[in-house]
């Protein structure tokens, strides 16, 4: 099932976007169309799939936001959300994914970033400062550096680069 506004878990690793956020990147490239990995508090787009429904083991469709769960600790790691972003971006058959969008922490030195971004990556967007991801009632700075992740097959590897920029979110 696709959610619409469902189940919610108010553990730490389910922080939304803020919606200053979520809206200057739909305003550059595109409305979502999907949120990979949401609840009913924290979704940014007409449908998406909760913890429930896990993202990671749906298709994705149109333009495909994720900011996805992550938490050391447990071990829920980004790296398989980005492998899976590749992978609908790179797929034909299906609704296919026109545009995944993530928003992650910028961790460079990680394999992940090697395997799955450079060179691959269409754009990657270093974001200015720190996002304040929201948890209902509460709202936390992020004690690490963002980054937006952009998988497009119709710009993936011009000359197998990534173009790389920068960006100051509005405040939120």
């Amino acid at each position: 099932m696709r959610g619409k506004k469902v189940l919610e878990s108010s553990a730490s690793e389910h922080w939304g976007t803020p919606d200053p956020v979520a809206n200057g990147i739909q305003a550059v490239w595109g409305i979502f169309d999907l949120d990979a990995a949401a609840s009913k508090d924290n979704a940014k787009a007409e449908e998406w799939f909760d913890e429930e429904e896990d993202g990671l083991k749906q298709s994705w469709f149109g333009v495909t936001f994720c900011n996805p769960p992550f938490n050391l600790k447990k071990k829920m790691r980004v790296d398989p959300w980005i492998a899976k972003a590749r992978h609908e971006t790179e797929r034909t058959e299906g609704d296919l994914c026109r545009r995944a969008i993530l928003l992650v922490p910028a961790r460079t030195s990680n394999r992940w970033w090697h395997e799955h971004v450079m060179g691959v990556a269409a754009y990657v967007i270093f974001v200015k400062g720190r996002i304040k991801f929201t948890l209902p009632g509460k709202k936390n700075c992020a004690t690490f550096p963002s980054v937006i992740i952009i998988f497009d097959p119709e710009t993936r590897g011009l000359n197998g680069q990534t173009i790389f920029g920068a960006w100051t979110p509005p405040k939120h």
